[in-house]
């Protein structure tokens, strides 16, 4: 319910955040290239992968931490079948036929690009967090019983990539 509301983190709350909402809008234009190109090997296969680069976009536009979440679950959904799929069939066949390579070959694309995009959505999740929680409740805890013209909210770059 929080995704429909309007978020109380401000355009551009800091560096570290900047930085990652530049990787996820680039990962979600990959996605959307990849889920195009999905679309033209299984319908739903592209279906989903496109709907996955519309929530994986909605992250910076909307700046709210539960939008990570979704995706991360979205696409550990999504991930998982597609993971026994190829395990089952190189365990049964083993090798891959010409026809269908194209197909495979998303599939296996899959897990790598999930990864990266999962790590760095959890990065901005608590980065998004965060910088909610100080929003609310201050920077810290001795500050949350005095007023809010007394606290200090946090103005460091966050979280470091490495």
């Amino acid at each position: 319910m929080m995704c429909c509301m309007p978020s109380i983190i401000p355009e551009n709350p800091n560096q570290q955040a900047n930085k990652l909402f530049k990787i996820i809008k680039i990962l979600a234009i990959l996605q959307l290239g990849f889920g195009i190109f999905g679309l033209f090997v299984e319908i739903s296969l592209g279906f989903r992968l496109l709907f996955g680069s519309i929530i994986l976009y909605l992250i910076p536009c909307g700046r709210n931490w539960c939008t990570c979440v979704i995706y991360i679950i979205m696409s550990l959904i999504d991930l998982l079948p597609s993971l026994m799929f190829l395990g089952r069939y190189f365990s049964w066949y083993g090798i891959i036929p010409l026809d269908y390579i194209a197909f495979f070959v998303i599939f296996m694309l899959k897990f790598p690009f999930y990864t990266v995009t999962c790590y760095y959505c959890f990065l901005t999740y608590k980065e998004l967090k965060a910088i909610s929680l100080e929003i609310q409740f201050g920077a810290y805890p001795a500050d949350w019983e005095q007023g809010p013209e007394r606290r200090q909210y946090f103005t460091g770059p966050g979280y470091v990539l490495k």
